[in-house]
């Protein structure tokens, strides 16, 4: 600790006072004043100004005025973020018991019937689609025996026709090889006679 002589300002009284203290009271006059030291030069002052102001801010962030002013801070920003959550859950309640929602609610569910109903619509329409292209499928195979050549028609239902055949052969093809329920599978049974004939079919 250093002393410095200095002289009271309101009465002149000579005093010792500690050069590290910022203000003085005068033991004669009872006045306060800042404590300079006449001998410091005026960076001296500077520095010494500087450091009690750091050392002024290091108390004051270490002591627990600061710490509960941080927490009352934190405090508060976590109520107010509470709040705002609390607030936005409120919200978001009331509007689901609205009327707007449940309105909405209600033209969501029409309009999900109605893509259903048009996809279930679409699904049903191909299906017929396929069955009637099945049905009236037509196969027409171009068959060759002993250096004779027939085009053979096959459709669903439907006899076996071939211009070129011989009435016995068309016969046969028609009792022995149709399947009238089954085109495809009547293509394989004419591909098989065929070929017990040494010919084949395209």
């Amino acid at each position: 600790m250093k002393l410095v002589d200095l002289k009271c300002p309101s009465c002149g009284a000579k005093l010792r006072v500690n050069s590290e203290l910022e203000e003085a009271t005068c033991n004669y006059c009872g006045s306060k004043f800042l404590v300079e030291d006449e001998n410091e030069t005026k960076e001296e002052r500077i520095i010494k100004a500087i450091g009690k102001e750091k050392e002024k801010d290091r108390k004051y962030y270490s002591s627990d005025e600061y710490k509960k002013k941080i927490l009352t801070e934190k405090s508060g920003k976590f109520s107010a973020l509470i709040n705002t959550v609390g607030e936005q859950v409120e919200k978001n309640r009331n509007y689901i018991n609205s009327e707007e929602y449940k309105k909405k609610q209600r033209d969501d569910l029409k309009l999900a019937g109605k893509i259903l109903f048009i996809l279930f619509t679409s699904l049903i329409i191909i299906s017929i689609i396929a069955v009637i292209a099945n049905n009236n499928k037509t196969i027409v195979l171009n068959c060759k025996t002993d250096n004779n050549e027939y085009i053979i028609s096959i459709k669903k239902n439907n006899e076996i026709k071939c211009a070129l055949c011989e009435s016995d052969m068309l016969n046969e093809l028609n009792i022995k090889y149709l399947d009238k329920k089954d085109a495809d599978l009547t293509e394989k049974n004419i591909k098989a006679y065929f070929k017990n004939k040494n010919g084949n079919c395209e």
